[in-house]
């Protein structure tokens, strides 16, 4: 049903707001929705390829579901969705980053998927642990950088893989991967 009243939701709050005109309201919000729908879309069929490789990560998922946040955590860090690398950034000031020396003007590219196999940040980086407990991932990104839909990508996941394994016991698929 549509409600006639604003909410106290982001578009509303932009309406109020004034600083945008009606047409970049109704742009941001079709960006918003498309790129939220089209990437966690494509990670959860991540995610279910992730478990339907593994039955008994399936069957486990099944019998507790309290495990599938940590496990959406997990598979947010370990699938590759992002590889090319984010928005690039012009260096303002000269710093050191880890080992690297930036220069003021220098343009660096930050890649979460990288991030995410740190040994600095992760115990065991390259191994899958659907119930890694501390997992700190850049998927999302950080700070000022992180994703406005990022909770509500996280919600999709955790109810989408619920949802499907509670639904689909026999799942599998379809062509075998090869060794």
């Amino acid at each position: 049903a549509c409600r006639a009243e604003p909410d106290d939701g982001l578009i509303t709050a932009l309406l109020q707001d004034g600083r945008l005109s009606d047409d970049e309201i109704v742009i941001f919000s079709f960006d918003l929705l498309m790129a939220g729908s089209e990437t966690t879309m494509n990670h959860l069929g991540l995610c279910m390829q992730q478990v339907v490789r593994d039955p008994a990560l399936a069957e486990a998922l099944r019998r507790d579901p309290r495990r599938i946040p940590a496990a959406v955590e997990e598979m947010l860090r370990w699938t590759w969705i992002s590889g090319v690398g984010g928005q690039p950034h012009v260096v303002t000031e000269d710093l050191e980053l880890g080992e690297a020396g930036l220069k003021r003007g220098d343009v660096a590219i930050p890649i979460p998927d990288a991030a995410n196999r740190d040994p600095a940040a992760f115990d065991r980086p390259d191994v899958f642990l659907p119930d890694r407990a501390i997992n700190p991932h850049l998927t999302f990104g950080h700070g000022r950088h992180l994703c406005l839909g990022a909770g509500l990508a996280r919600v999709e996941l955790q109810v989408g893989l619920s949802v499907l394994l509670r639904r689909f016991s026999g799942l599998q698929l379809a062509i075998p991967e090869s060794e």
